[in-house]
């Protein structure tokens, strides 16, 4: 079997430093080396077909060129873009990532941070979730005090403690409310999560403030549901019964949303032309269902927390902030005017 090369072959035939070759290799920008010498070490590297062992260098750093990526659900398009922008800010910058997923658990959550801390990842970025969320201070202090750097994307609730990267919930729920009162509602329902994460939690009071900026009641009776999940059915009467029911839904997931409006019209209770309907998050299956919605820009969030890691191992000791994402409605056909019962 051939022997591997090693940089002290890449060094002897390039006739530079073996300190050359890692400055060089590492794309350093401490360091001033000539073009001509770069292009030597390249050369010579490619000539014995080297590899560096990045796992070793980070050993003796005492961290590696990797990043930990917690989340709880990689089959949902809107972490899956998330983890899209994460990878392509990451790579740039030379760095690869390591994904662990929690299970929606937090004692999952415990050991896999662990185990991410093991591997002596140089940061973590923790997409939240409502199962998790309230054990995030825990480990994230461990982590810090570790100095590993921690991002938190879809919460804000450690904002000053660590970077976070999220939607402008506020505006985006603002957004939904003032489209359907420009299409004549004044009896919106509120179908929502809970306020375990921030962002559940600001879409709401964006829904309030829109609502009272624009002179309209806020209806708790017309306020639905106390969490994200689409296994566990709330009580959609309010929408449908009564003298006072409601016109308009605006929900905080395309996925509360389209699950409203398939059992309503499952069930036969409920036409899906009468009653219309503003989700969040933009996710594939919305044009499907010509669900007006508001767009995250979930990418653009996943390579502005790789921006923020990568600025924080660089050695940025800012304070740390909340980036918000501009949201946009995306307007289709289940943003009608009002319609009879």
């Amino acid at each position: 079997m051939r022997k591997r090369a090693s940089s002290i072959d890449v060094a002897r035939l390039a006739e530079v430093s073996q300190a050359t070759v890692s400055y060089v290799l590492s794309n350093r920008t401490d360091k001033v080396i000539s073009e001509v010498t770069r292009s030597k070490v390249l050369a010579a590297a490619e000539k014995l077909s080297y590899m560096p062992n990045r796992l070793a260098d980070g050993i003796l750093r005492g961290k590696t060129l990797t990043i930990g990526v917690l989340m709880s659900d990689f089959s949902n398009s809107f972490n899956s873009k998330i983890l899209t922008g994460m990878e392509s800010g990451f790579a740039e910058a030379g760095y690869s990532i390591l994904i662990a997923h929690n299970r929606n658990d937090p004692e999952q959550e415990r050991l896999q941070v662990r185990m991410l801390m093991e591997h002596r990842v140089a940061g973590i970025v923790a997409v939240s979730d409502e199962a998790t969320v309230r054990d995030l201070p825990m480990w994230v202090e461990k982590a810090l005090r570790l100095d590993v750097d921690v991002c938190v994307v879809d919460d804000s609730s450690l904002d000053g403690m660590v970077d976070t990267v999220v939607s402008d919930d506020l505006e985006g729920a603002s957004l939904a409310v003032d489209h359907l009162v420009s299409q004549g509602h004044e009896r919106i329902a509120f179908l929502g999560g809970s306020d375990r994460t921030t962002t559940s939690r600001d879409r709401r009071i964006g829904y309030e403030q829109a609502l009272r900026r624009h002179g309209l009641e806020v209806d708790s009776s017309l306020m639905i549901g106390n969490h994200y999940r689409t296994d566990v059915d709330p009580d959609l009467s309010p929408l449908i019964l009564g003298p006072n029911r409601a016109t308009a839904v605006f929900g905080v997931s395309d996925g509360l949303v389209g699950q409203a409006m398939m059992r309503l019209e499952s069930e036969g209770i409920y036409r899906r032309d009468i009653l219309a309907y503003v989700g969040y998050g933009n996710l594939e299956f919305s044009r499907y269902l010509w669900l007006s919605t508001i767009e995250q820009y979930p990418i653009e969030m996943g390579r502005r927390a790789a921006s923020r890691m990568i600025a924080r191992i660089a050695g940025n000791k800012s304070n740390p902030t909340t980036d918000r994402v501009k949201p946009e409605l995306v307007i289709r056909r289940s943003s009608f005017p009002p319609k009879e019962f």
